[in-house]
């Protein structure tokens, strides 16, 4: 996350290095601290036109950047940042001195949804794969009568391509009961934070580390049952 949120600010990155774990409104407080640390006042920002580039999500991305002439005041103080990615943008802290807490969830959000969406979708698979092992590949169609043609085509092939809301459902009501205690609940907790981030919001820390450690435990008490099966 801290890429989006410092941009080439190394010295924001310091400054929030300790706190990323905590709840994205704290992470607010604390731009809002560095904004005064710098200088920074709404007052100021707002002379310098900085509540017009805050809209403008990256419609500046010349390389090097052009910086239009009523912006220089705002380059020069270290309010505006660019990068190849997304061009150039209003600095975190100076959003939040604005009090645009709206644009800095949308920065938040921006910098978790590579890794929360990789997260869940390896969570996805990893579950697929176990019940494949245990039940075999045909699981999908076997547990549910999937009325969607192509879907049960692609079923049939491949069983890792189950979305989680049929595999929550199969969890819920098909699957035996020891398997709904291992899987279900990291599948059902998966499928919400992948809702959360694929509507444009950011997640908590504490709900990402539940679900990571959710899993961890899942796959210890998979290793667990096939080692008792090979001692057998």
């Amino acid at each position: 996350m801290l890429p989006n949120i410092s941009g080439g600010d190394s010295q924001l990155t310091r400054h929030l290095w300790e706190d990323i774990g905590a709840s994205n409104q704290f992470i607010i407080e604390r731009l809002k601290a560095y904004a005064e640390e710098r200088g920074w006042t709404k007052t100021e920002l707002l002379g310098w036109d900085a509540l017009e580039i805050s809209l403008l999500h990256g419609h500046y991305r010349d390389c090097p950047p052009h910086v239009p002439q009523p912006l220089y005041k705002l380059w020069a103080s270290g309010a505006l940042q660019w990068s190849d990615e997304h061009g150039l943008e209003l600095h975190s802290a100076a959003l939040a001195c604005l009090g645009c807490d709206d644009i800095l969830r949308y920065r938040l959000w921006r910098g978790q949804m590579p890794l929360v969406l990789s997260t869940v979708n390896h969570i996805r698979l990893s579950i697929c794969e176990a019940l494949s092992q245990e039940y075999d590949r045909d699981w999908p169609l076997r547990w549910r009568d999937i009325e969607d043609e192509q879907l049960k085509q692609e079923l049939g092939r491949d069983p890792n391509v189950c979305e989680f809301p049929e595999l929550v459902s199969i969890l819920e009501r098909c699957a035996g009961a020891a398997t709904r205690h291992r899987w279900h609940d990291l599948a059902r907790k998966a499928k919400a934070m992948r809702n959360t981030i694929a509507h444009y919001r950011p997640v908590e820390f504490p709900m990402f580390q539940e679900l990571w450690n959710m899993h961890q435990c899942a796959q210890q008490s998979l290793k667990g049952a096939a080692k008792r099966r090979i001692e057998i």
